[in-house]
């Protein structure tokens, strides 16, 4: 998954390890992903989390936009658990179309085209 809800901020450490650890252990790159931070039934912090960096930022949107724009920054692949959504997002809010563009599943160019509708 690309985005973890933890209640408090000393988690974080823990969340990277285990992330890093799952990586290692499948042999997979292990991608940028978000982090937040719930007290009391809120989110009060948000991180973006790249390379062993925490990068907190004021919101969930800007964590996601920094998340997204991570990947082409770094030229990475989303991972398959979460391609659809990381697709979905790509080619219908940020309008981004690239070569390297897997095919969609039938039910997010379905979505997407529902929602170009509206």
């Amino acid at each position: 998954s690309f985005i973890y809800y933890i209640n408090n901020v000393s988690q974080l450490k823990e969340v990277d390890d285990e992330k890093s650890n799952k990586a290692f252990r499948t042999g997979e790159r292990l991608q940028p992903y978000m982090v937040f931070v719930e007290t009391d039934s809120k989110v009060t912090y948000f991180y973006i989390i790249i390379n062993k960096f925490y990068y907190k930022v004021e919101s969930a949107l800007k964590a996601l936009d920094i998340c997204f724009k991570s990947f082409f920054v770094f030229n990475l692949h989303y991972t398959p658990q979460c391609d659809q959504i990381w697709y979905f997002i790509q080619t219908f809010i940020y309008e981004i179309i690239t070569k390297f563009d897997k095919n969609c599943s039938p039910n997010v160019n379905t979505l997407i085209n529902d929602l170009n509708k509206c």
